[in-house]
């Protein structure tokens, strides 16, 4: 579980939007798509073995590290949350699964922030 700990920023972006993309546990070629289009297939498929080898307790672990040390403003934490809508609305639907997610992320946000951010999450 503590590999993560030797992830660049891409690596942990990457991990974030196959966590998003995985919300409603079918990744759409959409979807896929969008997440090839900011990193590559090697840094992808490494990312899709190890997100499927996580629990989902280890999964929000990694999204709360890369909140922490690679989101240090208001600006990019507000700039990650609509990124990764942006992902779960890729395929023009906002499913029950998805919502949680997001639910999920804006929490470790706003959990991290020293100021009111949570009226920007929504």
């Amino acid at each position: 579980m503590e590999k993560h700990k030797e992830w660049n920023k891409e690596d942990y972006y990457t991990f974030f939007l196959i966590y998003a993309a995985n919300a409603d546990f079918v990744v759409v070629d959409e979807e896929r798509e969008y997440i090839l289009n900011h990193t590559n297939k090697v840094v992808y498929e490494k990312l899709s073995k190890e997100f499927n080898n996580y629990t989902d307790i280890e999964k929000n672990t990694v999204l709360e590290y890369y909140i922490i040390n690679y989101c240090k403003t208001r600006e990019e934490k507000i700039e990650v949350y609509f990124e990764m809508k942006e992902v779960l609305l890729v395929d023009g639907v906002l499913e029950a699964s998805e919502k949680i997610f997001l639910r999920q992320l804006r929490n470790i946000i706003v959990s991290n922030s020293t100021d009111d951010i949570a009226n920007k999450l929504d």
